[in-house]
């Protein structure tokens, strides 16, 4: 109650004391963040210190080995057709701009000039397409 000469009474006093009590819980979170010491990690008996460095990047040549399953999903045939099922189902516009941006591998900006849209019309009608695309595969495929 130390702050009762700052309140303005522009809000409730429930909401006022209720972000006071927040903002109290996230300082106690950030504290106990900054107070924690760098944990060292084990694996298979050597330290994390053989593989990092001190800024976090991999060490020169010990960067981790691939999995060797890069690219296989798209080469999944029951997902490639399950999204070619999904992407007939998109408008017309929607389904150029994704097969352009994300197939084809087309720069934004050609995109924008090949179909004649805007930046800010190119980015929602993308956001819009691969929502509906991850609605149909997860009511389809997952």
């Amino acid at each position: 109650m130390k702050g009762w000469e700052k309140f303005d009474r522009r809000s409730s006093e429930k909401t006022w004391l209720t972000a006071i009590l927040k903002n109290k819980i996230f300082d106690a979170y950030r504290k106990k963040s900054n107070n924690l010491q760098k944990q060292t990690i084990s694996i298979n008996g050597s330290d994390t210190d053989e593989f990092f460095e001190e800024s976090g990047h991999w060490k020169e040549g010990r960067y981790p080995e691939s999995f060797g399953i890069e690219g296989v999903a798209l080469e999944n045939k029951e997902l490639d057709g399950i999204l070619k099922s999904c992407m007939k189902k998109l408008p017309p516009l929607w389904k150029s701009v994704f097969t352009l941006k994300h197939i084809d591998d087309e720069s934004s900006e050609n995109i924008c000039v090949q179909l004649e849209l805007t930046s800010s019309n190119f980015w929602v009608i993308s956001h819009r397409a691969k929502v509906s695309l991850r609605d149909c595969l997860q009511k389809n495929w997952i």
